[in-house]
């Protein structure tokens, strides 16, 4: 993949999570995973703020997300006049969000200057009115797999003993905290949080699984209040399967049942088992040429299209399900194949959920296609 079509890549995946991580779904993630910051704040006023900067040379910046969010205490003493009234500033709290899918060594410098900017256009606008000072609490959504590695500005003060840690940690610079949203256990989150769910989402790999997880999650969010999340997890969910399954349109989904889903899914599986089918005959019928120019066209077109299917299968079955599901589906793919076989493998490499039903359900379909002895 070149760099141009990695960056196009990301663009497209941070855009898709602005519409998954909306507002309140933010808000359900501090309650979930910063209950003692969450518990602070009026989570239900929660706004969110421009990320579009101009500086002073015009040039413009785009962030992905910004939000304010007052705390429950709305003004905080200050300091005493010469009347002796104690009186305070309105406090709120600002929370610049950025979206990755793949780790990024240079974030914390990114989000360094992505909050001074911030803050200083903030200020030009009078979106920060003078005399303010908001804390701001920077995060960064981690939607890719695994661990989120890159540095997150606590590393200055975290090997240091805890008092002393704390006692310095007010004069470091600006840092974030990284919520790496494949390594959350959403088991025990409560059925109607919207950040349990945008998180579920993420976990699903496979297109297949990610399909029916969408039908599941668009149930426990019904109403009209919730439908703009509901259009926001469509449309995530359409952008990550991408060219693999076709996703019936929102206004189709919405208020569908959970059978009707499934059949609609089943639906979507067959027309992709039978594109994948007409692709591989076109990449191998290129491959078939070049092989039997002079020793049989039609033989080397045969063997082309078998090949060029195959190839693609083992390739799916790897970045699905691993080594040993290359092993078993080279197995099944020896010889020549019937047109057939191939299409219900390429089934069951999308709607398998994990290695051991793609083994069982593989291993029956070989049998039963057996040629009768």
């Amino acid at each position: 993949m070149t760099a141009k079509r990695a960056a196009k890549g990301r663009k497209r995946h941070d855009e898709a999570s602005k519409l998954l991580f909306l507002r309140e779904a933010i808000a359900d993630m501090l309650t979930l995973l910063r209950p003692d910051i969450a518990g602070a704040l009026l989570l239900d006023r929660i706004e969110a703020m421009p990320t579009e900067y101009v500086e002073a040379d015009r040039t413009k910046r785009l962030g992905d997300a910004v939000f304010r969010v007052p705390f429950r205490r709305g003004r905080f003493p200050d300091r005493v006049g010469k009347d002796g009234v104690r009186r305070g500033r309105r406090r709120y709290l600002l929370m610049p969000t950025e979206f990755q899918s793949a780790d990024d060594g240079g974030m914390l410098e990114r989000m360094r200057d992505y909050t001074e900017r911030m803050l200083s256009d903030y200020r030009t606008r009078g979106l920060v009115r003078e005399g303010e000072d908001p804390p701001v609490l920077a995060i960064v959504v981690y939607t890719g797999p695994g661990r989120w590695r890159a540095k997150d500005g606590s590393e200055a003060v975290r090997a240091l003993p805890r008092r002393l840690g704390r006692r310095l940690a007010r004069y470091q610079p600006q840092a974030y905290i990284p919520v790496a949203v494949d390594e959350l256990d959403s088991a025990d989150w409560p059925a109607d949080s919207r950040f349990a769910s945008a998180a579920r989402l993420v976990q699903r790999r496979s297109p297949g699984e990610l399909y029916l997880q969408l039908a599941a999650e668009m149930e426990r969010h019904p109403g009209a209040k919730r439908r703009k999340f509901r259009r926001g997890m469509h449309a995530w969910t359409d952008e990550m399967v991408g060219d693999a399954i076709e996703l019936p349109p929102f206004v189709k989904m919405d208020g569908t049942g959970r059978e009707e889903m499934k059949q609609l899914h089943r639906e979507s599986v067959e027309a992709w088992g039978a594109s994948f089918v007409a692709k591989g005959r076109e990449e191998g019928l290129e491959r078939g040429i070049e092989q039997g120019r002079e020793e049989g066209i039609e033989q080397g077109r045969e063997e082309g299209i078998a090949a060029g299917q195959r190839d693609l299968l083992v390739g799916m079955a790897a970045n699905r399900f691993g080594a040993d599901a290359v092993e078993r589906l080279s197995g099944v793919l020896d010889g020549r194949p019937s047109r057939r076989l191939v299409a219900d493998a390429a089934t069951l490499i999308v709607s398998c959920a994990n290695a051991r039903e793609f083994a069982e359900r593989l291993g029956e379909l070989h049998r039963t296609q057996l040629p009768a002895a």
